[in-house]
């Protein structure tokens, strides 16, 4: 029994973590959310996230027209990369979002997924470099349920696709124990695969392969031949990517494009969110709270201690512990932002690798710099991985099995007990509304303004929303959501939340809007009754239908593009 269980551990371990994730995941996809707000990451990121996968997949089925060229932030172009691109995704979900005409339900079944992969692939590593079958099972349980990464679920789906770094990681050990070609072939298409999945993950994995070349080679004889071939496999994958990593440069550079960088202040996490246990402090604050917990730090200093009480160890190990030591290094320090704060909002500061979070390409369009802390997670789930055999050393066959069970159980026990809920976008905010199918009749280059216009006064923020049902009605939307905007959109935002909210209409005029919708149920107390007498009072422009829950309004003078 025993030997056959060895023989089919990948196996037996993949349908082990494929059932966590899904009694991890238990209420999604099966369960809409009653009270969407109730998650850490607001529902708007799962809606954002819904979209794009529903406009890659009418990209994938319709090719001619351009990716990035997204109809939000209209009249902009290239608005795509404002955000995450979720191509990678979409492929993979393409047969049931074209089944069940729902990208909600696929991005449900791909937090499953991504946490099933994630546990899995970094088993592999930890096999691949020497741990034993219940080390590699206690990192894969950190990496994939760390809070660290659970906080980012549901909405932060670029956050959760980040398994082909272990992956990326474990073919480049392959390659520094046998030199064999192939395995650059496969960090060159780990590479590759990461970029069409998360451009976050691209940097990530990017700089784990530096932290893990650098510890791997480092005054080692042939370093310089290993560097070349990896570099070359690299820019190789790079370049296969240039189609979807120059829209990201050329916004960066354009004039109609911010981001001030102080947000890479506000959203840097201190030395001490990243220890204290996330029992102790609100997870709300999904960016700055960013602690793995307080068992996997106890792994940790329990592996430290065991390597003290040995005093020769492998050579390879070596490396690999460096390896992981370095990458939780860069990863806190990466994390820490531009001010380094023992304490957030006071206590002194150092200065962190401003230079890097603000010039390079990349880095500088990683706005909530605590994500960095990925790298450190996986650092530490290494670490734990490859220490975890000496410290069970010494112990009976039976007991290791007991003892790495137990810390197994507490583990989840903490991961489940500190993790956000996660729910199901719920069906009815994800049908056509009656207003969308009269926007559908209307002419293909119409574009359209929805109010509440991003106004955090309301109930919600509803521009993911009205992002999502334009798949409904395939009109361009001066409305938009993302972790970037136009230059000139805070100004609009301004004034169509002020008093008088229908002095907008010059500026949305300006920026080719044909109609204005409105949604007096969606503002609090009687906003949106006066905003609706303001534009019926309003010559410039003329009502021009009404629905239960909208009122559509023309500007005038009349674009005769759009009938």
């Amino acid at each position: 029994m025993i030997v056959w269980v060895r023989a089919h551990a990948q196996g037996l371990t993949a349908g082990f973590f494929f059932i966590f994730a899904l009694v991890f995941h238990y209420s999604f996809p099966f369960r809409p959310a009653d009270d969407l707000r109730r998650t850490t990451v607001t529902y708007t990121d799962g809606l954002y996230t819904a979209w794009a996968l529903g406009w890659d997949t009418d990209f994938l089925l319709h090719p001619s027209t351009s990716l990035f060229q997204a109809p939000f932030f209209a009249p902009h172009t290239g608005t795509l990369a404002y955000s995450e691109h979720f191509f990678g995704e979409a492929l993979v979900m393409f047969p049931l979002t074209i089944l069940l005409n729902n990208p909600a339900v696929s991005v449900a079944v791909l937090v499953v997924i991504s946490t099933w992969l994630t546990g899995w692939m970094f088993f592999l590593l930890m096999r691949t470099q020497g741990a034993d079958i219940r080390g590699a099972s206690l990192a894969g349980l950190i990496a994939a349920y760390a809070p660290t990464r659970m906080n980012h679920a549901p909405g932060h789906l670029h956050i959760l696709a980040l398994w082909w770094i272990p992956l990326c990681i474990l073919f480049l050990h392959r390659y520094r124990t046998t030199r064999a070609s192939k395995w650059l072939w496969a960090v060159g298409g780990c590479i590759v695969a990461q970029g069409l999945f998360s451009m976050h993950g691209l940097i990530f994995l990017l700089v784990a392969c530096v932290v893990a070349a650098s510890a791997y080679w480092w005054r080692e004889k042939g370093s310089w031949h290993a560097w070349r071939n990896i570099g070359v496999a690299a820019v190789m994958a790079l370049v296969a990517l240039s189609p979807l990593i120059i829209p990201y440069v050329q916004l960066g550079h354009h004039p109609h494009f911010t981001r001030p960088l102080r947000e890479q202040t506000t959203f840097a996490p201190s030395l001490a969110d990243m220890l204290i246990p996330p029992m102790f402090v609100p997870v709300q604050d999904v960016e700055n709270h960013i602690a793995l917990g307080l068992i996997p730090f106890a792994l940790v200093f329990w592996g430290t201690y065991a390597l003290s009480r040995k005093s020769i160890y492998p050579y390879s190990t070596l490396r690999i512990l460096a390896a992981y030591l370095l990458l939780i290094v860069v990863g806190v320090v990466l994390a820490l932002g531009p001010e380094m704060r023992l304490l957030r909002d006071s206590g002194p500061s150092l200065p962190g690798p401003y230079w890097l979070l603000g010039s390079i390409p990349g880095f500088s369009g990683i706005r909530a710099v605590g994500r960095f802390f990925q790298l450190a997670l996986i650092g530490i789930a290494g670490y734990v991985g490859i220490t975890w055999p000496y410290v069970t050393r010494r112990m009976t066959p039976w007991l290791k099995w007991s003892v790495s069970a137990t810390v197994a159980a507490l583990l989840l026990g903490e991961f489940i007990s500190t993790a956000p809920p996660t729910y199901a976008l719920p069906a009815a905010a994800l049908v056509s509304r009656p207003v969308d199918t009269w926007l559908a009749q209307k002419g293909a280059g119409c574009t359209v303004a929805e109010f509440p216009f991003d106004d955090p006064r309301t109930v919600d923020d509803e521009t993911a929303w009205f992002m999502y049902l334009s798949r409904f009605h395939h009109q361009r939307l001066v409305n938009g959501y993302s972790g970037y905007f136009p230059v000139e959109y805070p100004a609009l935002a301004d004034v169509a939340n002020g008093p008088n909210a229908a002095g907008a209409v010059p500026l949305l005029r300006e920026l080719g809007t044909d109609y204005l919708v409105v949604h007096p149920s969606l503002y609090p107390g009687m906003r949106g009754e006066r905003l609706i007498s303001q534009l019926k009072n309003d010559p410039t422009v003329r009502e021009e239908t009404r629905f239960p829950d909208s009122y559509v309004f023309r500007v005038l003078p009349e674009d005769s593009s759009c009938d």
